[in-house]
Formats: structure tokens, C-alpha cells, sequence
């Protein structure tokens, strides 16, 4: 696959494994089983919030005659109901954080501070006080969690992290819910670290994580490129495969984030040998070192979603070998199914979210990242992707070996280079720039514009170049695409119309690529297209600008602004395009930034006479006889078709049919609200029972009493999820579909 150790990246997934937290307090998680210094400090800062609401709010009174050891008290339940209830409260009711803007967490802390009120010390008096308690003790120990360090700290150094790969991995496999849980606290670790890293305040608050932690907190600030990129790689391979898409387009980035985002496609740590030599053993059914003469068990690089071994066949051929990380599909189905969800709700509340469909979006990139961890698929691409570029000078596509080879090991030729943009290691071994540009644009014209099946993802470090030799090599085929004709002829009327500097037939080409999502403004389109894309067209290019990538950026903008959308596959090509000119520019950056387009015209003028050659014309023939023997089979329904319109006309009866798909959506809309009401009746009967239990004349019996006591608790619970239950009810009924209406 590649490459020689230290010289370049094996794959493009990298990030080290998604971090985990523990249940039971989701603010302030410990790094091992037991912490007291955390478990102190935590008992402390809740004693201080449960002072602050008694002084503070009216409402919320202690009855007791040494207030101190009775606060104390108080922090001391408050930390055991909390670590009991709140983490079943959490799984049931914070995946539904987004659509209720966050009062779920509101309706939480109000829950555990009910119950809290039942003590004999603490009383509060009434919804409000309760409420608004509920929601001072969220700030407040936030802000103390914040400046005592009781988040876990952000450090640079992988050695002083706690590895949490494979906890996460197994909150995934158990519960989307806990994967949802677990998103939330590495959110919170780090919008802590963004909002209060302050400088009056760090070297404290580092002192306090330092020592809770016991952990070597460095005293600087990290950069926030470093902490994004931190925070991609917690969250894990699904985040950072986003982090990945963002830093493939380098040019739109300050120099600072391309750097630090340019490392998610390079640093990630292996997972053991035992578990390669166990995936491989369950996939082809013999361990690694009976498949193969040599097999190195030092993986040469390694990312999210797999790592790769350099290994020797028996008949002496050398080969690299693509292990999948084991149990990584369950994480990745429950990322994708919480973006497409959270995607769903930012379509329901937000304009611009709908326009930009982004919950297509988010399954587009949720089915692309799927497929890549069926390796069948990528071994399949890789081969056709050959075929494709075989005609091609100075390109070549590894090959694979089908008999050690399934939908979780791919074994495939071992591939010498360096990244396309390590132009002093190219010019070092004496290869021309010049000659490998032509030649790799060439490629990316016969794949985008001539075949229609082109790499999806070319940046730097998919396309390789072989040191010694030249040749421009593709790696990492998982990610495809595919352009029907008349897309691929529109595809280069705009190449050919961005090297002549055609504004217009810019303009109108982008248009016939495009469908309307909403009632579209032409008008309006090619007034702005001149406005926004003209001058980039007339700015005389610098050396090293990637012109034709903000073109593209600035015409979906104008786009999208009108009313129109460029379908998945032609976003793409369009990505591909800018990516592989990006490339271009870092071989050649002396060149003109239209340089480009120059060679891709000069490679259209080359290779279409060729793709129309007696082969292509024969293929079309065989088509052509094809379609008339499918014209004619279908003659006699035709017959039968005009027989039946005469009769029902020569009757006066003529048949409608009613496309019935609104009403199903109707039908299952109905059929939530049904279940809604049902649950809301068991909690109403639930609610009137526990009052009347609470509402029981206690007397002298003690069972009396805890029989009271119980019913409050339950009334407490019941009232909540009652609440949460008939809001939810009320939006579902009253809500109105928007995005229907707007394409209306």
C-alpha cells in the first residue's frame, strides 16, 4: 500500500482511538477507578452550590440548627442520589437535549434537587423556587468544575492521556444512548478548556489538574488549532473523518489550522498485535504467519479505522496489509445515527440547515464512511480504478491480491513514496515536477471527465509519488464516485470555460449541473454569479492561489443563496477538482494558479479523440443494438396499452390512481402521537396514585410514613417525565413541516 517508514502516511481515517468517561458524574469524570482527590474537591464545590441556593433564593430554606454540618450533609446525599439516579436520567432523557434547546438538563438537575427537598433539612417551596434552583446549580457548578480543574485536562502529549479507545468502542456496542452520554462529557471537557482558560486563571487552575489528576499539565495555553484537533480525535473516527474533509481544503484555512488539522491524517496510535493477528485469523481463517512468508507485527502506520503491516507473500512478492480495528462498525453506526438526528433537528429550527439539506448531507457522508470499512468494496474500486487509468503514462493504482484479501483485511501492492507535496524529497531524487503534474492531470481528467468513476478523495496524502521511479500512485480507493455523460461534458465545459476566464458559460454550466430545492431566483443567480465570480476570474493569479477551489467554494455559495444545489456525486467531482489543483499548485508553485485548467484542457484535447476510438464507437454500437432489442420487446405491451386506453375511452371510464407516500408519512406521524398519549396516560394514573399516597395521614406508623414517602418521590419523577412527555406532544402536533412549505 505505501510507504517506506517516516516518509508518508498510510491512511487518510486517523485519530487516536475516541475517548470515554465514566457514568457517574458526566461533569467530573475520573481517570481511574477510584480518585479522592476528585471525589473531595467534587464534595466541596457541591456543598458550595447547595450554600449559594440557600442564601440566594427565597424560596429554598434549611431547617436545622448547625447550618454548616447540615450543608455538609446535604453535599454528602446530593453526591450519592446523584451518582445513583442521575446517570438512568441521562440515558433516558439527554438524546433529546437538541430538540428541547437544553432543558433537558434543567429538567434533570430539578429532578435530583426534588429529591434532595425530601430531606428533613431542606425545604423548597414550591415549582419556581425549584426551577430556578435547578438552573442556578447547573451555572454555578459548572463555573466551579471550570476554575477547580475537576474537568479532566487538555494536553498535547499522547503519553500523559488515559487511553479510552476501546471503552468507547464498547459504549457504542452496548447503547447509542451512552455514546450520546459520552459525546457530551468530552463537549463539555472542552468547551470548559475554550471558555475558561483564561491567564489570570491557569496557572491555578493547571496547579488543581495537575493534582486531581495526577497528570503533567503543562503551564502554556495550547493554541485552539490544538485543541480542535484534540477534541476531533476524543470524539472520534467519524469527527475526524470531518476534520479530515475540512483540512483536505487547505487553501480556505489560516496556516496555523491547516497544520494542526494536516496531523489528523497522520498520528494515531496502533492498536496490540494480538488484535491484528485475531482479525486476520476470524477473516481468512489461518494466522498471519501462515499466510504469509513474513509478516512485521510493528505496524507501519496506523489510523482510526485500521493500521498497516508490511508483510512478504510465499512466492516473494512485497505487500502491505490493511487490518480493520476491531468492533469499530458499532461506533461509527452510533455517530452517524446521532449526526443524522441532530441534523434533522438544525433542518427543523434553522433555514439555512434545510437549504443546504443537511441531513442528505450527513447521510451521504455516513453511507461513504460505512462502505470504506467494507474493504470487498474498496478492493473492487481499486481494481476498476486500474482499468481506468491504465492508458495513463506516469499513473499507477496498487494492486491487490484477491486470496488474502476480505471485508476486513485487504492485502495489495507495497507502494515506496512520499506525499505529493514533499517537493525537496522529490526534487532530492531527481524526479522533473513538471512531468509528474502533466501526467497526474491527466489522470484526474480520464477519471473525471472521460470515464466518469474518479477517487473521491485525491489530497496529498492519497497520491503518492515513488521514489525512485515518478510515477504518480492513488492509494485508498474507499471513497468513489461516479458522473453519467452528460454530467462529465458539463464537467468540462467548466473546466474549459475557468482557463478562458468565461464568466457566463460559468455560470450557465453550474446552472445545468444544479437542481432547484426551492422555488429558484435565475435572476438573482447570474446577477450575483457576475458579482462574486467575476472578479476572481479577471484577478491576474499569483503564484501558489488556489484560484479555482475559491471559485467553486464562492459559485455553491451563489448557488445555494438562489435556490439550487449541485446532487452528491457532482459535489464530489467538484471537491476532487479542487483537491487534485491544490496538488498542482504544491508541485509547481512557481506555475500560474490557472495552470490547472491549462493542462486539463490540454489533456481533453488529448484523450477525447482516444475515448472516442474505434473501441468506444464498437461499445456504443453493441449498446445501441441493445436498446432497439429492448425497444422491440416492449412493442407488444405497448399494443396492449393502446388497446386498453380505446376501451376505457370507448366506456367513458377512465382509472386515477392516488400516490398514497404523504399519507403514510401522515399515518406514522399519527401513529407517535398515539403512543405519546398512551405513555401519558400511564404517567397521568401514575401521578394521581403517588399524590394519593403522598396526601396518606401518617399517625404514629412508621410504614405510614414510608409509604408517604415513596409517593412523593414517585409524584416527583411522574411530574417531570409528564412534562417533558406533553412537550414533546404539543411541538409534534402543532410543529409545522417548513421545509414542505417552502418548496411549495
Amino acid at each position: 500500500m505505501r510507504t517506506a517508514p517516516g516518509r508518508s502516511r498510510i491512511d487518510t481515517t486517523t485519530v487516536h482511538a475516541a475517548a470515554s468517561r465514566s457514568l457517574d458524574l458526566p461533569e467530573r469524570r475520573t481517570a481511574s477507578r477510584f480518585n479522592w482527590r476528585v471525589l473531595l474537591v467534587q464534595f466541596l464545590a457541591t456543598a458550595v452550590v447547595i450554600a449559594v441556593l440557600i442564601l440566594v433564593l427565597p424560596g429554598i430554606e434549611l431547617h436545622a440548627a448547625h447550618r454548616l454540618l447540615a450543608v455538609l450533609w446535604l453535599a454528602v446525599v446530593f453526591g450519592v442520589v446523584s451518582a445513583l439516579i442521575r446517570p438512568a436520567l441521562e440515558f433516558l432523557f439527554l438524546p433529546y437535549v437538541m430538540q428541547s434547546l437544553g432543558l433537558v438538563v434543567v429538567a434533570i438537575n430539578a429532578i435530583l434537587l426534588a429529591l434532595l427537598g425530601l430531606t428533613s433539612v431542606l425545604k423548597i417551596n414550591g415549582v419556581l423556587p425549584l426551577l430556578a434552583g435547578a438552573v442556578l446549580a447547573g451555572l454555578v457548578g459548572l463555573f466551579l468544575d471550570s476554575i477547580l480543574g475537576l474537568t479532566p485536562p487538555v494536553v498535547d502529549d499522547p503519553t500523559a492521556r488515559v487511553p479510552r479507545g476501546e471503552r468507547a468502542v464498547g459504549l457504542a456496542t452496548v447503547s447509542e444512548r451512552l455514546r450520546v452520554i459520552q459525546l457530551r462529557g468530552i463537549l463539555l471537557q472542552y468547551a470548559v478548556e475554550f471558555a475558561f482558560d483564561w491567564q489570570w486563571l491557569r496557572p491555578f487552575r493547571r496547579r488543581m489538574q495537575s493534582w486531581l489528576w495526577q497528570r503533567p499539565v503543562p503551564a502554556a495555553r495550547l493554541p485552539a488549532p490544538v485543541k480542535a484537533r484534540l477534541l476531533l480525535e476524543e470524539l472520534g473516527p467519524t469527527y475526524v473523518k470531518l476534520g479530515q474533509i475540512v483540512s483536505s481544503q487547505s487553501r480556505v484555512l489560516p496556516l496555523e489550522w491547516e497544520e494542526e488539522l494536516a496531523k489528523l491524517q497522520s498520528e494515531v496510535r496502533p492498536f496490540p498485535y494480538g488484535d491484528v493477528r485475531d482479525v486476520i485469523t476470524a477473516s481468512l481463517g489461518e494466522p498471519p504467519e501462515t499466510l504469509y512468508r513474513l509478516f512485521n507485527p510493528e505496524p507501519l502506520a496506523a489510523a482510526s479505522l485500521a493500521q498497516v503491516h508490511e508483510a512478504t507473500t510465499h512466492d516473494g512478492r512485497r505487500v502491505a496489509v490493511k487490518v480493520q480495528r476491531p468492533n469499530i462498525h458499532e461506533q461509527l453506526r452510533s455517530d452517524i445515527t446521532i449526526l443524522t438526528r441532530a441534523a434533522a433537528v438544525l433542518e427543523r429550527r434553522a433555514e439555512w440547515a434545510a437549504d443546504a439539506d443537511l441531513t442528505g448531507v450527513v447521510h451521504e457522508f455516513g453511507s461513504t464512511l460505512l462502505r470504506e470499512l467494507d474493504y470487498t468494496i474498496e478492493a473492487y474500486n481499486t481494481r476498476r480504478l486500474a482499468h481506468v487509468l491504465e492508458g495513463i503514462d506516469g499513473v499507477h493504482v496498487p494492486w491487490i491480491e484477491q486470496t488474502l484479501s476480505t471485508d476486513r483485511v485487504l492485502t495489495l501492492e507495497f507502494v515506496e513514496g512520499v506525499k505529493s507535496t514533499q517537493t525537496s524529497v522529490i526534487d532530492a531524487a531527481g524526479i522533473d515536477r513538471k512531468e509528474i503534474v502533466r501526467n497526474f492531470v491527466r489522470g484526474a481528467v480520464q477519471m473525471l471527465m472521460i470515464d466518469g468513476f474518479f477517487h473521491a478523495d485525491p489530497h496529498p496524502g492519497n497520491v503518492v509519488v515513488e521514489i525512485p521511479g515518478g510515477q504518480m500512485t492513488f492509494l485508498d480507493a474507499g471513497m468513489i464516485g461516479e458522473l453519467d455523460l452528460q454530467k462529465r461534458i458539463s464537467l468540462a465545459r467548466f473546466l474549459l470555460a475557468f482557463r478562458d476566464k468565461d464568466v457566463e458559460t460559468l455560470a450557465t454550466t453550474l446552472r445545468s449541473l444544479s437542481e432547484p430545492f426551492r422555488t429558484p431566483d435565475d435572476k438573482r443567480y447570474r446577477q450575483q454569479f457576475r458579482q462574486r465570480i467575476g472578479p476572481l476570474i479577471d484577478l491576474s493569479a499569483g503564484a501558489g492561489t488556489a484560484q479555482l477551489q475559491k471559485l467553486v467554494s464562492e459559485a455553491l455559495d451563489v448557488l445555494r443563496s438562489s435556490g439550487y444545489r449541485l446532487d452528491p456525486q457532482l459535489t464530489l467531482a467538484m471537491k476532487a477538482v479542487a483537491q487534485a489543483e491544490e496538488i498542482t499548485i504544491a508541485l509547481t508553485p512557481e506555475a500560474d494558479a490557472v495552470l490547472f485548467a491549462e493542462l486539463g484542457g490540454a489533456a481533453l484535447e488529448e484523450l477525447v479523440p482516444k475515448a472516442l476510438g474505434e473501441r468506444r464507437v464498437a461499445a456504443g454500437r453493441t449498446r445501441a443494438i441493445q436498446a432497439a432489442v429492448s425497444v422491440i420487446d416492449h412493442l407488444p405491451a405497448a399494443r396492449e396499452a393502446v388497446g386498453r386506453w380505446a376501451g376505457w375511452i370507448e366506456k367513458a371510464e377512465i382509472p386515477v390512481s392516488v400516490h398514497v407516500a404523504d399519507l403514510e408519512r401522515t399515518e406514522t406521524r399519527l401513529e407517535s402521537v398515539a403512543r405519546l398519549l398512551a405513555v401519558a396516560i400511564i404517567l397521568t394514573g401514575t401521578i394521581i396514585g403517588s399524590a394519593l399516597a403522598a396526601s396518606i395521614d401518617v399517625g404514629t406508623s412508621a410504614l405510614r410514613a414510608d409509604l408517604r414517602n415513596a409517593g412523593i418521590i414517585l409524584f416527583v419523577i411522574a411530574m417531570a417525565s409528564a412534562a417533558l412527555l406533553a412537550g414533546t406532544l404539543l411541538w409534534r402536533l402543532i410543529r409545522p413541516d417548513r421545509r414542505r412549505r417552502r418548496r411549495a
